[in-house]
């Protein structure tokens, strides 16, 4: 009942240590019992919280430390006075003390004032970030606060959203080790998603410098490229990710990609081909492969390649376009041609060629004002189809329609 905890014992531990050049602290946890030990009637949660208090009352006892409860599993310990080294040695003290006690194991982050900026009242905080990191090497581990923790911290701020935040914990994790590659790949991720596209390309080429075999910045530094217009850039940094079988798929068919906009095919198709057979499963690849060999006029492969992609995703706006288009262009299936092109138009409505293919198509019917409505969509969207509404409005004046 005397125990301190929560906020009481915070307040009372930073008071105990506000005069000290340096501190150590402690974040320990209770691990969760193993399957084998759920079945064991002889070891309750209630004794193994028992077991830690008496442990940490001990080491605490001995080494002029200070402990309190955070939560019923959790708990802190300050030490005055104390490095990293010290800390270390003192967490193994109380997990080799525990286990005469208990069959239960803990997992405990270790952090130190001064470290950086961080101020006294956040270092719990780190020592918490350090727990975090130890949790993944499972039960019964002990890590000091470092970059990684950082790392890990940042990643968890990026997935409930707080961009910004995941950012400055990046920033001091890289205070600490400038090296580290994840970090820097981390805050390229980042700058991009905030749409600071060079800055985003900086962190990835600083990768590069670091490791030059790293295909996931060369990818990243690829696609961040891609984005700011820099189109050779992007294909140099595409294919050398397009070597790596960590990046293969993903380089290439964004090198055939690049191509294909740059309406070079011949080009763009053994890049394509190659994703499609390093993923036989995707249907992006065949639908590349579709609009690549239609491109360089091989219909019957570009038939075969649409084909699978709708096998493989019966939404593909893009096979259904390609291969609706083809449909009408051999003449055949015109049916199946016009309900292709009109499901692609329904499923990618802000797609200019889908709705110019489903335009021209409704001109090759005769049906000139459904024609007339889909080529003026498209060329609202940026396709040029002056041409084919010319053509329309043509037919209209001439019939008087």
């Amino acid at each position: 009942p005397d125990v301190r905890s929560g906020e009481a014992f915070l307040s009372h531990a930073l008071r105990a240590v506000e005069s000290s050049p340096a501190f150590g602290v402690l974040a320990l946890q209770i691990d969760a019992p193993v399957e084998t030990d759920l079945a064991d009637e002889a070891i309750d949660d209630n004794g193994s919280v028992q077991a830690v208090i008496q442990t940490l009352d001990e080491v605490c006892d001995r080494h002029d430390g200070i402990w309190g409860g955070i939560d019923h599993r959790l708990f802190g310990c300050y030490f005055a006075n104390k490095d990293e080294k010290t800390c270390l040695e003192i967490s193994e003290v109380i997990k080799q003390t525990l286990s005469t006690h208990s069959r239960r194991t803990v997992t405990i982050g270790v952090a130190v004032f001064p470290v950086l900026d961080f101020t006294m009242d956040q270092i719990l905080g780190n020592a918490l970030k350090a727990l975090d990191h130890a949790t993944f090497f499972g039960h019964d581990s002990l890590v000091p606060f470092d970059a990684v923790s950082l790392n890990i911290s940042g990643d968890r701020l990026y997935e409930r959203g707080d961009v910004q935040s995941a950012i400055d914990e990046f920033n001091k994790g890289l205070l600490l080790d400038p090296a580290d590659t994840n970090i820097h790949n981390s805050l390229g991720v980042c700058y991009g998603v905030l749409g600071d596209l060079q800055q985003a390309l900086d962190a990835f080429n600083a990768v590069i410098e670091i490791d030059s075999s790293d295909a996931l910045a060369i990818y990243n530094a690829g696609l961040t490229s891609t984005l700011t217009g820099d189109r050779d850039a992007a294909l140099e940094y595409f294919r050398k990710a397009a070597d790596r079988p960590e990046t293969g798929f993903e380089a290439a068919i964004q090198t055939g990609r690049l191509y294909l906009g740059e309406n070079a095919p011949e080009k763009a198709r053994p890049y394509i081909e190659k994703a499609a057979e390093l993923r036989p499963e995707s249907c992006a690849a065949y639908s590349s492969l579709g609009e690549c060999y239609t491109a360089l006029g091989m219909t019957t492969e570009a038939v075969t390649a649409y084909k699978k992609a709708i096998r493989l995703n019966a939404n593909d706006a893009a096979a259904l376009s390609g291969l609706g288009w083809l449909y009408n262009a051999q003449r055949k299936n015109p049916e199946i041609a016009a309900l292709f092109c009109r499901q692609s138009v329904e499923i990618a409505p802000d797609n200019g060629l889908f709705r110019q293919r489903l335009g021209r198509l409704y001109l090759d019917e005769d049906r000139f004002h459904d024609a007339l409505s889909e080529l003026n969509k498209a060329a609202e969207l940026g396709c040029d189809s002056a041409k084919y509404i010319e053509k329309a409005n043509l037919y209209i004046s001439e019939n008087g329609l």
